[in-house]
């Protein structure tokens, strides 16, 4: 069915692009016969003040604009942008494909490390693999995803549902690997560590819980502190960070659980973070409307960034460290210099 489509589709683009050639063409030969017609007259030596040259030039110049200059443009439309081909602009391929890939919403999404998938959570539904060419879905996993993390080899998904369970799931095959059990309310963010050895999991239950990803195994609980709304690991996976809903981010040691520094600042929740590559920053995004920008060894904030008109939902760093991403429920991303 799917080819039939396609086959369909492609004979329907070849018949519009021919019609557009064809107008073309037929538009440029009425302006060139339109144009040999005056300049056979005005070189006659018609009378110019004639009422018959006014009449007729009047008319041969509309002709000249509806027969020629509409057809032209309509059909070096129809070749250049392929409106009726089936095969829709950038832009708009763009949005047919994101209202494909999240037709319900999605909590979570990702990429894995080749950049050939993107791996969506949707809203009280299941985690969706998609080929990121050809926007085809490869995989559905099961579970009420809130929270989607891979692992920097790309062979395994880690999610965290509002079932309170975190599962780790082979990205090739779709196989359940294990089940996290441990936490008591939903899972709302998850990250893996550097070295692909640990998951960090964020609960409504206040709880950071520590997997190991190879046998399962609880490794360990951290305190949160109030609800859990972002995490981020260090570059070397010595730190964990939580943003929380007491306002502040919590600086943890992985091993210990011991508490290395508290930055305090936001008026209202954290809901997202991140460390840049040097693991000197941390950027955290709030509901007050602002990304902040803090020194990690320290602890002091650097930056306050203002702009966003609601909550900033998301953050991210680019992998030179140089500038950071936020995203809000107020429809923009926005790109900020992190130096100033």
């Amino acid at each position: 069915m799917m080819s039939g489509r396609r086959a369909r589709k492609a004979t329907s683009a070849v018949a519009w692009s021919l019609a557009g050639i064809v107008l073309t063409f037929l538009g440029l030969a009425v302006i060139g016969y339109c144009s040999l017609y005056l300049v056979r007259h005005f070189t006659s030596g018609w009378n110019p003040e004639g009422t018959d040259f006014a009449n007729t030039t009047t008319s041969l110049l509309l002709a000249l604009f509806v027969l020629g200059v509409g057809p032209t443009a309509f059909g070096l439309n129809m070749v250049a942008s392929g409106t009726r081909t089936g095969q829709p602009p950038p832009v708009e391929a763009s949005t047919r494909l994101l209202r494909t890939l999240a037709p319900g919403g999605s909590y979570s999404v990702a990429v894995t490390p080749d950049g050939a998938c993107a791996l969506g959570g949707e809203v009280n539904g299941p985690t969706t693999v998609w080929d990121l060419a050809t926007g085809r879905p490869l995989q559905t996993l099961d579970g009420n995803t809130m929270a989607v993390a891979v692992t920097p080899d790309g062979q395994s998904l880690v999610s965290g549902s509002r079932d309170t369970t975190v599962r780790v799931s082979d990205l090739t095959s779709g196989r359940l690997l294990h089940t996290l059990a441990g936490h008591k309310k939903p899972v709302r963010t998850v990250v893996v560590t550097p070295d692909g050895r640990w998951a960090v999991s964020g609960s409504e239950d206040w709880t950071l819980r520590v997997w190991d990803l190879a046998s399962g195994a609880a490794v360990s609980t951290l305190p949160g502190n109030r609800f859990v709304g972002g995490v981020a690991v260090s570059p070397d996976g010595c730190l964990v960070l939580s943003g929380c809903t007491d306002r502040t981010v919590r600086v943890l040691e992985l091993a210990s659980g011991a508490t290395v520094q508290t930055l305090k600042g936001h008026a209202g929740p954290i809901w997202a973070l991140a460390v840049t590559p040097d693991g000197q920053r941390v950027v955290s995004g709030s509901s007050d409307k602002t990304v902040r920008v803090w020194d990690l060894p320290s602890g002091r904030l650097l930056h306050t960034l203002e702009g966003h008109l609601t909550a900033v939902q998301a953050v991210a760093v680019t992998p030179d460290g140089r500038f950071a991403v936020s995203g809000s429920s107020d429809g923009t991303l926005r790109v900020w210099n992190i130096a100033d």
